[in-house]
Formats: structure tokens, sequence, C-alpha cells
């Protein structure tokens, strides 16, 4: 046995027959896969006495184990995702991928990831509750603030980048994998093109989504939780027929709207009766459609938008706000935007009058006189030119192929929109209007309409009510706003009993001064003539002078003489010499 290992060693350190030994093998491989290696082993070895032969082999061998793990995962990961776990895709346009973000970044990605995006959008009324300290605003020496300041000091805020991260949650792992890419879309506007797309997923093990589900409603508690008193605004996207998130408003209360008690209460109990979940059920079993429509009209500055927001932050509705003057907007986007809206939401049309509906279907019905005319005029072999007034198609080009001027939604297109058979159920229409005597008798006809509600100067008792507000605590505004279930059971408490007066919030004035506002109120709705000025005119008053409610009485009724006055000219541009020297 000795005999035979005496020979194997001696057989490996002879040559062969080209002359190279068996210590040279792992040389003469390397050579084969790197040209040249052989010159530099040896001039190395020649120079310093060193063999590099087995260093680089043994960094070959790590670099293969790498890739080689490496392919491994990637087999492993995949057959895990394909049989091992279960994954829950979300919409990037949603409101969950919002309240997804949110949790996340707060609570797990941000403190165990290491591929990080850092952001800066915080909000004005954030930045001035958490990042300037609380004495500095209440400072007031008539100096002007440094925003600069407030922006120095505004938070980095910091966001999952995209890619895989992973992190423990309830004692089970979860994977989120984020990813952009570009994707072929159709536009309403153009032809089409490309557009950066967003996909998101959550996978954990298992062969049931339900730890995913429980996790997502996780992240949407602690989102109402923080947004309470804020409202949803959504608007469509730029390009499709999907709505998206816009921004988020503080929910108004309802007492800001200085609408008549009895048009208010009307208003709300309308719309707490259709919203209640039986009602669906009943319009069902009767064969109508659950839908609600509301008129408003009136002068500008009289409220019409701002009942929009409050009933939308009353009711925890989202507020789909919609233009119909848009350039891109045609009559099957219409159409396709109210198909896709929230299952309960309200919907507001603005300035309805001003949309030109009825100028387009003039314009469609000239195009197509003058039309029939050339046909009848020109001999049958020729053909006829195309008319001058040009009308659009559903992408916004022209029958030639070129781009039209004409665009827009007509009046038939926006009627198919509003009760078409693909329109949702569940919303609440609200159309404004400063002269509702221009609109189609179809648009507001019942079914489609199925309440008007005027909004008319500011009375007596709103004018009080309006000075109250304004000259009112801060803190005692801002302890209603901070629960929402407060604000519904003040405002309704204020319904019931007919008053537009803040009730139900212990105030940390003075009693004294209190009472000193109280009377300052009644002699300012004494000075308030009935029914002549709007709500935003007398409010627009007050907020000049929010900082002395005696210089708001001592100059009101020279600022009232003088308005009057403008209004009687019927003049809208007022001097700002002919005010300030009537109140001096």
């Amino acid at each position: 046995m000795r005999g035979d290992s005496s020979r194997l060693i001696a057989a490996m350190s002879s040559p062969s027959s080209n002359g190279t030994t068996y210590d040279d093998l792992p040389g003469t491989i390397l050579e084969s896969f790197l040209p040249g290696f052989g010159f530099i082993r040896r001039l190395l070895l020649t120079t310093l006495g060193f063999d590099v032969t087995f260093l680089v082999s043994g960094c070959l061998v790590l670099i293969g184990v790498f890739s080689g793990s490496k392919y491994l995962y990637r087999a492993l990961s995949q057959f895990a995702d394909n049989y091992l776990m279960s994954s829950v895709h979300i919409e990037p346009n949603s409101e969950i991928y919002t309240q997804v973000m949110s949790w996340i970044s707060a609570n797990v990605v941000t403190e165990r990831s290491r591929n990080l995006t850092a952001k800066m959008n915080t909000t004005e009324s954030e930045l001035l509750t958490t990042v300037i300290p609380a004495q500095l605003l209440q400072q007031d020496n008539g100096q002007p603030f440094d925003f600069g300041l407030l922006r120095k000091q505004e938070p980095v805020m910091y966001a999952p980048h995209y890619g895989d991260h992973g992190f423990w949650h309830a004692g089970r792992y979860f994977r989120l994998h984020r990813e952009k890419r570009d994707v072929s879309i159709i536009s309403w506007n153009s032809s089409g093109g490309n557009e950066t797309v967003e996909t998101m997923a959550i996978k954990t093990f298992g062969f049931s989504p339900r730890p995913i589900q429980e996790l997502l409603n996780t992240c949407k508690r602690q989102d109402e939780d923080r947004s309470r008193t804020l409202t949803s605004v959504l608007r469509p996207h730029r390009r499709g027929d999907m709505w998206t998130h816009s921004s988020s408003r503080p929910s108004r209360p309802l007492d800001t709207v200085y609408l008549e008690a009895e048009q208010k209460a009307r208003l709300l109990q309308d719309a707490t009766e259709f919203l209640h979940p039986l009602s669906r059920r009943f319009y069902a079993c009767r064969g109508i459609p659950y839908r609600r429509g509301y008129l408003l009209y009136g002068e500008p500055g009289t409220g019409k938008t701002t009942i929009s927001m409050t009933l939308a932050g009353y009711f925890g509705l989202s507020l789909c706000v919609l233009s119909l003057v848009e350039s891109s907007m045609t009559d099957e986007r219409l159409g396709a935007l109210f198909a896709q809206l929230p299952r309960h939401c309200i919907v507001l049309l603005e300035d309805i009058d001003a949309a030109g509906l009825e100028a387009r279907e003039e314009v469609a019905k000239q195009a197509k006189a003058l039309k029939d005319k050339e046909d009848q005029t020109q001999p049958a072999q020729e053909p006829a030119p195309m008319p001058a007034v040009r009308k659009s198609n559903r992408r916004g080009r022209n029958a030639d192929g070129s781009t039209s001027d004409q665009t827009g939604i007509t009046l038939s297109g926006l009627l198919n929109a509003l009760d078409g058979v693909a329109s949702q159920e569940g919303r609440i229409l609200i159309m404004t209007t400063n002269d509702p005597e221009a609109l189609d008798k179809a648009l507001v006809r019942p079914g489609r309409i199925d309440m008007q509600v005027y909004f008319g100067h500011l009375s007596k008792v709103n004018g009080r009510a309006m000075f109250l507000r304004m000259y009112q605590d801060d803190e005692a505004i801002a302890a209603k706003l901070r629960s929402h279930e407060a604000f519904v059971k003040n405002a309704t408490k204020a319904f019931s009993s007919g008053t537009l007066q803040v009730n139900g919030v212990k105030e940390n004035t003075d009693e004294k001064q209190q009472h000193k506002i109280e009377l300052l109120a009644e002699q300012f709705a004494d000075m308030l003539p009935e029914t002549t000025f709007t709500p935003a005119e007398v409010q627009g008053y007050l907020l000049t002078r929010r900082k002395s409610p005696e210089k708001a009485i001592a100059e009101f009724e020279a600022w009232r003489d003088v308005m009057m006055k403008a209004k009687e000219r019927g003049t809208n541009i007022i001097a700002t010499e002919a005010v300030e020297n009537a109140t001096t």
C-alpha cells in the first residue's frame, strides 16, 4: 500500500509528455480561460517568489459560489412567490395605496430598510403645529413672519424606495414589492403614448391572504385616526378615466356655512336620509336609481361651493371635483368618469351655467345645417367640402385626423353621464350656478335634480353668527375640530334647535370678554342691512380687522355706505381710497 502511494506522488511530480507537471495543472487551466495568465504568473514567481495560481483559483471559486447562490436564491424566491406565498396587489391611484405607504413609512420600513426615498411634503398646517415652537406662533408684534425659517426646520420624510422590503408585523414576515415601469396607454386627448405607472404588492407566507387583509385594515384604521378631520378631494387623472387623490382639506364645520337655518336643515335632513344604509334597499325594491342631485344657485360668494366641502366632511365622504370646461373632457370620458366614481361620494360640478353646453350644441347644429346646405347646392358628383365649424370626435380630433379646436362635452353627453345605465349609484351630485334660468330644462328636471337650494345674501342672524365666530377664541374652535364625533354631535344639535351658534364647547376666554363680544355681535347685526351683502363680502371686511372687534364696529357703517353706493352704480372695482376715507 505504501509503495502504491509513493509511485502516485512520483507520477504527479514527474513531467508529462509535453513538459508540464501536475503542479502546473491549475495554471494551465487558468491560462485557457485567462490568456496571458502564465506570463504574469511566471513574472510574479520570479520577482516576488509568490505563486498567484491558488489565489486566483480561490477568487474564481468564490465568484462561482456567489453567482450560484444568487441564482439559487432567485429560483427559491420565485418558487416561494408562486407556491408558498399569498399576495395582494394595490392600485397606485387608490386611497388604500396612500394609507399603506403612510403606515409602512412611519412604523416599519424606515427603521429596517437600507433603500429609502427622501421627500419634503409637510403641509403648512402641520409645520405650524409641529415644527414651529408655540411661543413663536403666539408672538404677533406686526413684524413679517420668516417662512424661510419655517422651511429650514421642515423635517425630511422617508418612504421605501422601489424594490423589495421585508418586515415583521404581529409575528409574521411580510414583503413589500414596489416597481415602476412604462406602459402604453390610450389618452383621451391624444393618440396615446407611454406613461410611468407603479405597481405595489404585499406578500406573506401561507395559502390565505387573510394576514395581509388584517395588515391593510391596520393601515386603514391608523389613517382614519390621523385624517378624521380631513376631507379627501379627488380629481380626474390627467389621462384615462381614473380618479386620483388631489389633496386633503380640513373638514369645515356646518356653522361656517351662513345659509338660512331652515334651508340648511332641509338639505342636511335630505342627505342624511339618502345616505342611510337602508335607503339603498328602499330604492332598489321600488326600481328607483339610487342617486341624488342638488342644484345650488345664487350670487357668487354666498357659500355654494363651501357647503359641498362641508357636507363631504360631515358625512365622511370624498369630494370628487369635476371641471366641464377642461379641454380634454369629452362625452365618452365624462361617462367613464361617472362610471368609476367611488361607491359613496359627493360630485361637485361648479358653475354649470358657464360650461357652454348650449353654445356647443348650437355650434353642432350650425355645422350640420351648413353641411346639409352645401350638400344640396353642390353637384352630386363633387364631394362636399368640410364645414367651417369642425366637430370633434371622442379623442378631440377631426374626422380628417387633424386636431380640433372644438373640444369639450355636449349637453346630451352630460345628461347620459348623469343618469345613464353605467352611471355609479350611491353618489350625491351638487351643481352650482349663478344663473339657474340659463340652464336647460332637461338638466334640472326631477330625477336629475331632486332639490333646489337658494343661497342668498347674509341675514342679520347669520351676520351675528359670523361676527361671533370671527372673534371667538382659537382654542375653542380648535378643540371642536379635534374630534369628528364631537363635531357631528354639535352640528346635529345646532340644527335640531334651529340655531347656528357654536354650542357644546367650553371656551377658554374670560367670561367678561366673551360677554363683550356678544354685545358687539348684537350691535354688528343691528347695523348690517338685511339681505344686501354676501357672506364673502362681510367676511372679507371682518378679516381685515380680525384683531380688533371694536375697530370692526367703528368702521362698519362707513364701509357699508361705500359698498351700497357701489352696488347701486353696478361697479365691480371699488376705490381703496374711498373706503379708507370713509372709515377714517
